[in-house]
Protein backbone atom coordinates (compact mmCIF):
# COMPACT_ATOMS: atom_id res chain seq x y z
CA UNK A 1 0.00 0.00 0.00
CA UNK A 2 2.94 2.30 0.78
CA UNK A 3 4.88 1.45 -2.40
CA UNK A 4 1.16 2.33 -4.44
CA UNK A 5 1.14 5.86 -2.32
CA UNK A 6 5.06 6.53 -3.17
CA UNK A 7 4.28 6.27 -6.41
CA UNK A 8 1.08 8.27 -6.71
CA UNK A 9 2.53 10.78 -5.01
CA UNK A 10 5.94 10.61 -7.41
CA UNK A 11 3.47 10.89 -10.02
CA UNK A 12 2.06 14.16 -8.70
CA UNK A 13 5.57 15.73 -7.46
CA UNK A 14 6.35 15.40 -11.17
CA UNK A 15 4.65 18.64 -12.83
CA UNK A 16 6.29 20.70 -15.06
CA UNK A 17 6.23 23.85 -12.63
CA UNK A 18 8.82 21.47 -10.75
CA UNK A 19 11.04 20.79 -13.22
CA UNK A 20 10.11 16.98 -14.15
CA UNK A 21 8.82 16.97 -17.12
CA UNK A 22 5.85 14.38 -17.70
CA UNK A 23 6.20 11.92 -20.84
CA UNK A 24 4.03 11.94 -23.08
CA UNK A 25 1.76 9.42 -23.81
CA UNK A 26 1.98 7.54 -27.22
CA UNK A 27 -0.73 7.98 -29.45
CA UNK A 28 -4.16 5.88 -29.27
CA UNK A 29 -4.19 2.79 -31.45
CA UNK A 30 -0.07 3.47 -31.62
CA UNK A 31 1.29 0.00 -32.19
CA UNK A 32 4.66 0.58 -32.18
CA UNK A 33 6.60 -1.34 -29.12
CA UNK A 34 9.89 0.58 -29.96
CA UNK A 35 7.42 3.97 -28.57
CA UNK A 36 6.14 1.96 -26.03
CA UNK A 37 9.20 1.14 -24.56
CA UNK A 38 10.39 4.09 -24.41
CA UNK A 39 7.71 5.57 -22.79
CA UNK A 40 7.82 3.12 -20.01
CA UNK A 41 11.41 4.08 -19.80
CA UNK A 42 10.47 7.64 -19.58
CA UNK A 43 7.85 7.14 -16.79
CA UNK A 44 10.73 5.05 -14.82
CA UNK A 45 13.01 7.80 -14.73
CA UNK A 46 10.92 10.48 -13.94
CA UNK A 47 9.42 8.32 -10.94
CA UNK A 48 13.29 7.60 -9.71
CA UNK A 49 13.94 11.47 -10.06
CA UNK A 50 11.35 12.22 -7.89
CA UNK A 51 11.39 9.82 -4.99
CA UNK A 52 15.41 10.34 -4.99
CA UNK A 53 13.98 14.34 -3.70
CA UNK A 54 15.02 14.48 -0.08
CA UNK A 55 11.25 14.94 0.70
CA UNK A 56 10.79 11.66 -0.42
CA UNK A 57 14.03 10.19 1.11
CA UNK A 58 12.54 8.43 4.71
CA UNK A 59 9.66 7.21 2.78
CA UNK A 60 10.53 3.57 3.18
CA UNK A 61 12.58 4.16 5.98
CA UNK A 62 12.20 1.57 9.42
CA UNK A 63 12.33 3.58 12.59
CA UNK A 64 13.47 1.04 14.49
CA UNK A 65 15.76 -0.37 12.12
CA UNK A 66 19.26 0.83 14.55
CA UNK A 67 18.00 -1.54 16.95
CA UNK A 68 16.97 -4.29 14.67
CA UNK A 69 20.68 -3.95 13.74
CA UNK A 70 21.76 -4.65 17.54
CA UNK A 71 19.01 -7.29 18.21
CA UNK A 72 20.62 -9.17 14.89
CA UNK A 73 24.08 -8.55 15.84
CA UNK A 74 23.88 -10.15 19.42
CA UNK A 75 21.51 -12.78 18.17
CA UNK A 76 24.55 -13.53 15.56
CA UNK A 77 26.56 -13.41 18.74
CA UNK A 78 25.08 -15.92 20.89
CA UNK A 79 24.71 -18.38 18.29
CA UNK A 80 28.54 -17.56 17.84
CA UNK A 81 29.46 -18.60 21.36
CA UNK A 82 26.96 -21.19 21.22
CA UNK A 83 28.33 -23.18 18.40
CA UNK A 84 31.60 -22.61 20.26
CA UNK A 85 30.31 -24.03 23.20
CA UNK A 86 29.25 -27.05 21.92
CA UNK A 87 31.84 -27.72 19.98
CA UNK A 88 34.39 -28.18 23.50
CA UNK A 89 34.93 -31.04 25.27
CA UNK A 90 32.16 -31.83 27.77
CA UNK A 91 34.82 -31.05 30.33
CA UNK A 92 36.01 -27.83 28.92
CA UNK A 93 32.59 -27.05 28.28
CA UNK A 94 31.89 -26.89 32.54
CA UNK A 95 35.63 -25.05 32.82
CA UNK A 96 34.56 -22.22 31.08
CA UNK A 97 30.50 -22.12 32.66
CA UNK A 98 32.30 -22.40 36.32
CA UNK A 99 34.81 -19.70 35.17
CA UNK A 100 31.70 -17.25 33.70
CA UNK A 101 29.96 -17.93 36.83
CA UNK A 102 32.67 -17.01 39.35
CA UNK A 103 33.75 -13.66 37.08
CA UNK A 104 29.86 -12.69 37.25
CA UNK A 105 30.06 -13.42 41.27
CA UNK A 106 33.04 -11.26 41.73
CA UNK A 107 32.21 -8.49 39.63
CA UNK A 108 28.92 -8.56 41.57
CA UNK A 109 30.87 -8.97 44.63
CA UNK A 110 32.66 -5.66 43.79
CA UNK A 111 29.78 -3.57 43.00
CA UNK A 112 27.92 -4.54 46.33
CA UNK A 113 31.57 -3.31 48.02
CA UNK A 114 31.89 -0.13 46.70
CA UNK A 115 28.17 0.22 47.56
CA UNK A 116 28.26 0.01 50.81
CA UNK A 117 31.72 2.04 51.02
CA UNK A 118 29.58 4.92 49.50
CA UNK A 119 26.44 4.60 51.67
CA UNK A 120 28.96 4.43 54.74
CA UNK A 121 30.42 7.32 53.16
CA UNK A 122 33.38 9.38 55.33
CA UNK A 123 31.91 8.34 58.59
CA UNK A 124 34.12 9.23 61.77
CA UNK A 125 37.93 8.47 61.12
CA UNK A 126 38.93 5.06 62.94
CA UNK A 127 41.01 5.70 65.56
CA UNK A 128 44.88 3.63 65.89
CA UNK A 129 44.49 3.60 69.57
CA UNK A 130 41.54 4.39 71.46
CA UNK A 131 42.29 4.75 74.92
CA UNK A 132 44.76 7.40 73.96
CA UNK A 133 42.17 9.04 71.79
CA UNK A 134 44.71 9.13 68.90
CA UNK A 135 42.17 10.03 65.58
CA UNK A 136 43.79 9.60 62.02
CA UNK A 137 43.34 12.52 59.93
CA UNK A 138 44.26 16.29 59.90
CA UNK A 139 42.04 19.50 61.84
CA UNK A 140 42.62 23.32 61.17
CA UNK A 141 46.04 22.11 59.86
CA UNK A 142 47.06 19.91 63.15
CA UNK A 143 47.91 16.40 62.12
CA UNK A 144 48.75 14.44 65.24
CA UNK A 145 45.69 14.42 66.13
CA UNK A 146 46.44 12.75 69.53
CA UNK A 147 44.48 14.56 72.57
CA UNK A 148 47.45 14.26 74.67
CA UNK A 149 50.06 16.24 72.02
CA UNK A 150 47.34 18.77 71.30
CA UNK A 151 46.80 19.69 74.95
CA UNK A 152 50.03 20.14 75.53
CA UNK A 153 51.32 21.99 72.86
CA UNK A 154 48.04 24.34 73.46
CA UNK A 155 49.79 24.90 76.76
CA UNK A 156 53.35 25.11 75.90
CA UNK A 157 51.77 27.97 72.64
CA UNK A 158 50.09 29.77 75.69
CA UNK A 159 52.96 29.63 77.87
CA UNK A 160 55.10 31.75 74.84
CA UNK A 161 52.65 33.87 74.20
CA UNK A 162 51.68 32.71 70.77
CA UNK A 163 48.27 33.19 71.37
CA UNK A 164 46.61 32.87 67.76
CA UNK A 165 48.66 29.02 67.49
CA UNK A 166 47.61 28.13 71.14
CA UNK A 167 43.78 29.21 70.34
CA UNK A 168 43.91 26.54 67.58
CA UNK A 169 45.08 23.62 69.57
CA UNK A 170 43.12 24.53 72.66
CA UNK A 171 40.21 24.17 70.34
CA UNK A 172 40.94 20.92 68.17
CA UNK A 173 42.23 19.69 72.37
CA UNK A 174 38.32 20.13 73.45
CA UNK A 175 36.88 18.40 70.20
CA UNK A 176 39.12 15.48 70.65
CA UNK A 177 38.01 15.40 74.17
CA UNK A 178 34.24 15.49 73.48
CA UNK A 179 34.58 12.99 71.12
CA UNK A 180 37.09 11.23 73.46
CA UNK A 181 33.94 11.06 75.71
CA UNK A 182 31.08 10.24 73.38
CA UNK A 183 29.50 13.42 73.55
CA UNK A 184 30.09 14.24 69.84
CA UNK A 185 31.08 11.93 66.97
CA UNK A 186 34.28 13.73 65.51
CA UNK A 187 34.05 14.08 61.53
CA UNK A 188 36.33 15.96 59.37
CA UNK A 189 33.18 17.67 57.08
CA UNK A 190 31.22 18.70 60.42
CA UNK A 191 31.10 22.26 61.14
CA UNK A 192 31.71 23.94 64.63
CA UNK A 193 27.74 24.21 64.34
CA UNK A 194 27.41 20.43 63.86
CA UNK A 195 29.34 19.76 67.11
CA UNK A 196 27.07 22.46 68.91
CA UNK A 197 23.60 20.75 68.38
CA UNK A 198 24.99 17.11 69.14
CA UNK A 199 25.78 18.36 72.35
CA UNK A 200 22.16 19.61 72.65
CA UNK A 201 21.36 16.74 75.60
CA UNK A 202 24.31 18.60 77.56
CA UNK A 203 23.27 22.07 78.18
CA UNK A 204 26.06 22.67 80.36
CA UNK A 205 28.73 21.66 78.16
CA UNK A 206 26.78 22.69 74.25
CA UNK A 207 27.14 26.74 76.71
CA UNK A 208 30.90 26.07 77.16
CA UNK A 209 31.30 24.67 73.69
CA UNK A 210 29.61 27.42 72.68
CA UNK A 211 31.12 30.03 74.27
CA UNK A 212 34.45 28.49 73.25
CA UNK A 213 33.82 28.40 69.25
CA UNK A 214 32.46 32.31 69.43
CA UNK A 215 36.01 33.25 70.80
CA UNK A 216 37.68 31.31 68.36
CA UNK A 217 36.09 31.98 65.10
CA UNK A 218 36.74 35.72 64.90
CA UNK A 219 40.68 34.68 65.65
CA UNK A 220 41.44 31.72 63.47
CA UNK A 221 38.26 32.65 60.67
CA UNK A 222 37.88 36.51 60.83
CA UNK A 223 41.99 37.26 61.58
CA UNK A 224 40.80 39.09 64.52
CA UNK A 225 44.30 39.64 67.27
CA UNK A 226 43.12 37.35 70.57
CA UNK A 227 44.03 39.49 74.09
CA UNK A 228 45.27 37.95 76.72
CA UNK A 229 41.80 37.97 78.36
CA UNK A 230 40.18 36.17 75.60
CA UNK A 231 43.00 33.84 75.07
CA UNK A 232 42.78 32.79 78.96
CA UNK A 233 39.35 32.51 78.62
CA UNK A 234 39.95 30.28 76.28
CA UNK A 235 42.38 28.00 78.10
CA UNK A 236 39.99 28.05 80.62
CA UNK A 237 36.94 26.72 79.51
CA UNK A 238 38.79 24.32 77.82
CA UNK A 239 39.95 23.13 81.10
CA UNK A 240 37.15 23.32 82.37
CA UNK A 241 35.45 20.61 79.85
CA UNK A 242 38.20 18.37 81.07
CA UNK A 243 36.90 18.41 84.77
CA UNK A 244 33.43 17.98 83.58
CA UNK A 245 31.98 14.39 84.74
CA UNK A 246 30.78 11.88 82.31
CA UNK A 247 26.97 13.00 83.00
CA UNK A 248 27.58 15.99 83.53
CA UNK A 249 24.95 18.50 81.56
CA UNK A 250 22.42 15.69 80.52
CA UNK A 251 19.01 16.94 80.66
Amino acid sequence: MIGYCGILLALVAANPSDGAPVPAMPAVGSTSIEGADAYRQRSRSAIHEVLARREFADLHADPNSFWRIILDWLSDLTQRIGDVLKGLPEWLFWVVVVWMILTLAAILGHLIYTLVMLLRGTSSPPRSNPQSGRISGELLGIKDLDFDTVLAEARRLLAAADWPAATRFFYVAAILWLDRQGWIAFKKSKTNRDYIDELASRARIQNSFRRLTAYFEPIVYGGLAPKSSTIHEIATTVEGLLHEPAGAGTR
